[in-house]
């Protein structure tokens, strides 16, 4: 969410004038973790304003990325995005069942339970740990809702343990950054390949 809640509107509407299907509000990293490899990274992005901070001292690319993000978003920002749009909308960083209870009475379409890879608190629970809880204290949920997972899925297994805990599907944006490093497009379809072949092997033993 943009501190500049036209910003936001503007975006949400570009969205559905170019045709996607729905809308994601990432909650899991509101406010950014201390990433010291970032802030030692002065970008210079061409095009842009050139202004200082008050010190004379560089930002670095972690402002760059996340200073325009809205620190005090909370439970009513989905009403507010709810009014500008009739998109379906998805809830990505649930991290308690309470939170994935919370978001359905809000009525939104989906949640995402992720904690942004451990990259902002490194102790956060495992999304898979927080799927089983699910699975076991409301199964209505799991049933009856789309839930997905982000976060710790690496091999073909951890996407058969997902699907056979209730979760549509699993998150895996690591891998593919990793794949399209090395090889471009070929190293993303060489990700989806051995995903694929590792769970089909595992569902038919």
């Amino acid at each position: 969410m943009n501190r500049d809640r036209a910003a936001s509107e503007a975006l949400i509407k570009r969205v559905e004038h170019e045709g996607f299907n729905a809308i994601l509000l990432t909650v899991d990293a509101v406010v950014p973790g201390k990433r010291e490899l970032d802030q030692r990274s002065k970008g210079d992005l061409s095009g842009l304003s050139h202004s200082k901070s008050p010190t004379n001292a560089g930002l670095g690319i972690a402002h760059a990325i996340s200073g325009y993000q809205e620190p005090d978003i909370c439970w009513d920002d989905i009403l507010w995005i709810q009014k500008l749009t009739k998109l379906p909308l998805v809830i990505k960083g649930i991290q308690c069942i309470e939170d994935a209870v919370k978001a359905f009475e809000y009525d939104v379409q989906g949640i995402i339970i992720s904690n942004y890879g451990g990259r902002s608190l490194d102790f956060a629970p495992a999304p898979m740990t927080i799927l089983y809880e699910l699975y076991q204290q409301r199964p209505d949920i799991i049933t009856n809702k789309e839930v997905y997972i982000d976060g710790g899925v690496t091999r073909g297994t951890d996407v058969l343990k997902a699907l056979c805990l209730g979760a549509r599907g699993g998150g895996l944006s690591r891998a593919f950054l990793y794949g399209n490093s090395v090889w471009g497009e070929a190293g993303a379809r060489r990700v989806v390949q051995n995903k694929f072949l590792c769970f089909v092997c595992i569902y038919f033993i």
